[in-house]
């Protein structure tokens, strides 16, 4: 019976960390991810590899998100100012798997030409999902995010990107275009993912039994 009682707590522990990880995360400031380099941000390591128009944007940049110093400049043509694309990605690896990072976009679109810039993600662990709910002139739909300018304002915000598992990489890729978005991930959000706890077997000869998932992979199992 203690037995028993001890893996129902077990399991009760590891809800507590899931539904505290799952909370809302803050936005004190954006990462200083480059184009190409590493970086460890809250014990993880952050190794970037771009193509074509991504720079690193040196000031702060405020719109309808805020991001500091050090963000990404993606999508801007280097001599057209209308909507002649201006493809962009860049590939993000991390040592741990994480999940739910929540990106700062801003500058989105064009006042005078009226034109959309696209965000796509996809990582390497199951589908990608993106949502917000603090956003202007923006729009999600699976694991894309579409930006455009209004009135005199540029589309942008705060989004997540969730995968159905952890991940260890993330491809964002978009067709820019004209001034480009400005881009930076939230430095609470880069974590990694922690064990998650599950109970099974439960009959009369063996009792309850916890099964921990500790792999990026999410098939392997530690009992």
């Amino acid at each position: 019976m203690i037995k028993k009682y001890n893996h129902i707590l077990i399991f009760v522990l590891f809800l507590l960390i899931a539904i505290n990880v799952s909370a809302q995360v803050p936005c004190s400031g954006t990462a200083s991810i480059s184009p190409n380099g590493t970086i460890t941000i809250n014990g993880v390591t952050v190794t970037s590899v771009s193509t074509r128009a991504v720079v690193q944007y040196a000031p702060a940049f405020s719109g309808c998100a805020s991001l500091s110093p050090n963000s990404l400049l993606v999508g801007k043509h280097v001599t057209a100012s209308d909507g002649t694309p201006a493809p962009w990605s860049i590939t993000l690896t991390f040592d741990k798997p994480v999940n739910d990072l929540v990106l700062l976009l801003a500058g989105g679109g064009r006042i005078s030409t009226g034109y959309n810039e696209n965000f796509i993600f996809n990582g390497n662990n199951g589908p990608i999902s993106t949502s917000s709910s603090e956003y202007c002139n923006a729009s999600t739909a699976g694991n894309v995010i579409d930006l455009w300018s209004a009135g005199s304002q540029e589309g942008g915000g705060k989004f997540k990107v969730h995968s159905t598992r952890p991940f260890t990489q993330l491809v964002i890729n978009g067709s820019g275009g004209a001034n480009g978005s400005y881009l930076g991930i939230c430095s609470e959000s880069i974590n990694a993912v922690p064990p998650k706890c599950f109970i099974s077997n439960a009959n009369s000869t063996t009792g309850w039994k916890a099964k921990v998932y500790d792999a990026p992979d999410m098939n392997a199992w530690a009992q």
